[in-house]
């Protein structure tokens, strides 16, 4: 039996942009991503488990201040860890200096093998952490599993947007639509704008929608930025809302602008699509190479699946992660590198056993 040892991200360790941070935790946004508050190391844990591994031992410890690195380095040989499974990281820094990479190389000369997250700095270039030779460092990749909604324009045109929202009504009556950029306004204006009407934003939260439904709004429509795509990260909004690729987001935003009266509905199907998109593909919110301490070393090592993630959720936190959000479930799906390198555990748990 192979044991695991999966580990918590600190938020001193993982500095997260403020896009990362609603990546975290794709039906929602506050919390850094990784923190023991939305049971990062259980969704992690369950990752590695999966339906194939369930005998596995999951070592589920603390979270790790840096200076205690060090410390703890041969721990795991003691407890008779074969994998170890982290979210954390700085960097990238010189191997000498670098409190991970000094700690997991004693315990990779010990036979064990070592996954970590690249980072989710977005695609900048360099900005990957784990750079470690020694360490297997992987990226977030999309999947080929979509969620569907419709988006009819008042011209007749149908774009097709990605939602998790399940409830009733499945469809809206067409509406007025109003553009903000950026969601750029106070909660005066957003009750002066949307009255009967659908907004239509960049980077919109969920919580948003949630002030979008108590202003009597009709729905929320959220834009992909040029950094996002047509990668789409899904969104559990509180209201009937969908978020469109960068493409589709850039014809709206014209139909928009060009037309005296823009008016849209939406129709929720509730189904699951798969095989019908390319993947995998890098997730936008993905750190990204090269690897400038030692460029001969080729970092990521890796892609595995880290984009619309279903993982164990703690049952009493809110799936937005909202205290407004009375919605709670052992589930939800998620978008990380803390969803991805889990993966690779799993993998290489398996090949040990």
């Amino acid at each position: 039996m192979a044991h695991v040892l999966e580990t918590l991200t600190s938020r001193a360790v993982e500095r997260q942009s403020e896009e990362a941070d609603e990546a975290g935790v794709v039906t929602g946004e506050g919390e850094e991503p990784g923190s023991e508050e939305i049971g990062a190391g259980t969704e992690g844990a369950k990752v590695v488990a999966g339906n194939g591994v369930l005998q596995s031992l999951m070592l589920i410890c603390s979270v790790l201040q840096m200076e205690l690195l060090e410390e703890w380095q041969l721990e795991p040989v003691k407890d008779g860890v074969h994998i170890l499974s982290l979210s954390l990281g700085v960097g990238p820094e010189e191997f000498d200096v670098d409190a991970v990479a000094i700690a997991t190389f004693a315990v990779v000369r010990n036979g064990i093998f070592v996954a970590f997250s690249v980072g989710n700095s977005w695609p900048d270039e360099g900005s990957l952490v784990n750079i470690a030779p020694w360490i297997t460092t992987v990226n977030a990749g999309s999947i080929d599993r979509k969620f569907p909604t419709r988006f009819t324009l008042g011209s007749g045109e149908v774009y097709i947007g990605q939602s998790l929202y399940q409830q009733s009504p499945n469809f809206t009556r067409f509406a007025p639509l109003v553009y903000v950029p950026q969601c750029l306004m106070s909660d005066t204006e957003i009750t002066q704008l949307v009255k009967e009407k659908i907004l239509v934003c960049e980077n919109a939260f969920v919580e948003l929608g949630m002030k979008v439904a108590k202003s009597r709004g009709v729905s929320l429509i959220r834009l992909n930025g040029n950094y996002s795509g047509e990668g789409v990260i899904v969104k559990a909004f509180t209201l009937p809302g969908l978020t469109l690729g960068y493409f589709e987001a850039q014809k709206l935003i014209k139909y928009i602008n060009s037309t005296s009266n823009p008016r849209a509905s939406l129709q929720f199907d509730y189904q699951t699509v798969i095989r019908e998109t390319r993947a995998p593909t890098v997730a936008c919110f993905s750190s990204r190479g090269p690897n400038f301490i030692q460029p001969e070393i080729l970092k990521p090592d890796i892609l595995a699946p880290g984009m619309n993630i279903l993982a164990s959720w703690p049952t009493e936190t809110p799936l937005t992660r909202s205290l407004k959000d009375l919605r709670c479930a052992g589930f939800n799906i998620i978008s990380n590198t803390l969803m991805s390198y889990p993966h690779i555990a799993g993998v290489a748990t398996l090949l040990k056993a």
